[in-house]
């Protein structure tokens, strides 16, 4: 059985589009290294996550779309990704 299949459909739905989003956001960095380690960090936290369950699943999820949202602050603002005002 898979892990998708472990999960409600609603959540798989919520985490592959999460995915996409984080994906797509690390993508629009100009700089190769933040751009790289965006994707990278990514990709490791949803491995690192693979076998989580319940209630542990919504947490991910709302730390994941806040990070979507700081990732497109930081594209944007480049004085803000590094904890400048």
């Amino acid at each position: 059985m898979s892990v998708a299949a472990a999960i409600p459909s609603d959540l798989a739905f919520q985490a592959r589009s999460l995915y996409r989003a984080l994906l797509r956001q690390s993508r629009q960095f100009a700089a190769y290294n933040f751009r790289e380690y965006a994707l990278r960090r990514t990709q490791d936290s949803f491995r690192e996550h693979k076998n989580a369950a319940g209630k542990q699943i919504e947490e991910l999820l709302h730390q994941g779309w806040a990070d979507v949202r700081m990732l497109r602050v930081s594209c944007y603002c480049p004085s803000k990704k590094m904890g400048r005002a």
